[in-house]
């Protein structure tokens, strides 16, 4: 899969629910990020989770993403 990253989340938990979320709509989406989790130490584990979808999906991902962030501002 020729994926592109979609959305970048505060966390591996986020990024895993946005990641079933598009899935749930029929996209081929993956999180990027999650073995990086163990690497982190001391430092607080944020900004390294990512959401990556094919190029296909591109659009419709971003649409259900923008959803998504609304209802959860």
């Amino acid at each position: 899969m020729h994926a592109v990253t979609v959305y970048q989340a505060r966390d591996i938990m986020e990024a895993q629910i946005v990641a079933s979320m598009l899935r749930g709509y029929g996209l081929r989406a993956e999180v990027g990020g999650d073995y990086l989790q163990g690497a982190v130490g001391e430092l607080p584990a944020t900004g390294f989770a990512t959401v990556r979808v094919a190029i296909s999906d591109l659009e419709n991902a971003r649409l259900l993403i923008d959803d998504y962030e609304t209802r959860n501002k």
